[in-house]
């Protein structure tokens, strides 16, 4: 089986960083080199990852920058370095764990389907305690969609996507797909899904309803910071939305801008596209969508007191 190139971005991972490596070292699959930015100011992040390279100096390569140059930056510094001798790419964030048998079973698709260009998994969640909270997270909606491109619209709609940790990519993909930041904010995280998306628009991947990968949640996590996903995700629907030309993209769109218009005060936009959720899609979420509509009917006196801690400056002209 051909080599694979594990890239992986740390930033304030020293409780998980030394867990993380070993998952990659336990891999039934051998032939592997990892590649790590680090990004950690002043913990001892660096240092442990400096341990793990004096040990395995033919197998681990890594990088320091104190001042945070952020994800994808780092990512794709680290893609341009990894082995010729490569011919895939697969991806471990530093505060998620591979199961032992995460690359070799990847790598039995590829072998198995040569026209399948990125391979991914199913997830189980685990806290700071190593406690699983969710199993099998992608259970009955990836699996409808089994070796195939798909319509961007279902993408936008479904669920498919949580993080890096689930994929491997043939390397030649990367010549023609870039890792990209469309608004140019270091701060953006949603990266990774419109990778994904365009990829899965343009090429045959595999779903694997293993769980290969472990994500961990716990309190630094981006994902957590809610108000900043739903920003990120409706950067990530527009972006599609934009460069695939598409008129109508459905629930998730309207029910992110329903959101976003009541943060920016707009009272009339608010209720517009709660109205137009509704027309796509009456099942998802309504508990938030009832409870969005009720708050932009109240007083401004009263609905800024419920919703103030989520009202903040940062987001307000972001999306218009």
């Amino acid at each position: 089986m051909p080599k694979v190139s594990i890239i992986t971005t740390t930033y304030k991972h020293e409780k998980f960083i030394s867990q993380t490596i070993e998952s990659i070292i336990s891999q039934t699959f051998t032939d592997w080199e990892l590649l790590i930015w680090d990004d950690s100011p002043d913990d001892n992040t660096w240092n442990i990852i400096k341990n793990y390279v004096k040990k395995y100096p033919n197998k681990i390569r890594a990088w320091h920058h104190k001042p945070n140059k952020w994800i994808v930056d780092n990512m794709n510094f680290l893609i341009s370095l990894a082995s010729n001798e490569s011919k895939y790419i697969a991806f471990l964030e530093g505060d998620d764990l591979y199961t032992p048998d995460n690359l070799e079973e990847k790598l039995k698709i590829f072998e198995k389907y040569i026209d399948v260009w990125l391979v991914y998994n199913n997830v189980d969640f685990i806290n700071d305690n190593w406690e699983i909270t969710d199993t099998n997270f992608f259970d009955n909606v990836s699996s409808v969609f089994v070796n195939e491109k798909i319509d961007i619209n279902n993408f936008i709609n479904w669920k498919f996507f949580v993080s890096y940790s689930i994929m491997m990519i043939n390397k030649i993909i990367l010549n023609k797909i870039n890792i990209t930041n469309p608004i140019k904010d270091k701060l953006y995280f949603a990266s990774d899904s419109i990778f994904f998306a365009e990829v899965w628009y343009n090429y045959k991947l595999y779903w694997n309803d293993k769980t290969l990968t472990i994500y961990r949640k716990h309190k630094d996590n981006l994902s957590k910071r809610n108000i900043k996903m739903t920003m990120d995700t409706l950067v990530f629907v527009e972006f599609l939305k934009n460069k695939y030309r598409l008129n109508k993209i459905g629930y998730r769109y309207n029910y992110l801008k329903t959101f976003v218009s009541y943060l920016n005060n707009n009272r009339q936009k608010t209720i517009y596209y709660w109205l137009m959720s509704f027309i796509y899609n009456i099942k998802n979420n309504l508990f938030s969508r009832f409870w969005m509509l009720f708050l932009s009917l109240l007083p401004n006196k009263i609905n800024k007191s419920l919703f103030n801690k989520y009202r903040k400056t940062v987001w307000r002209e972001q999306i218009r």
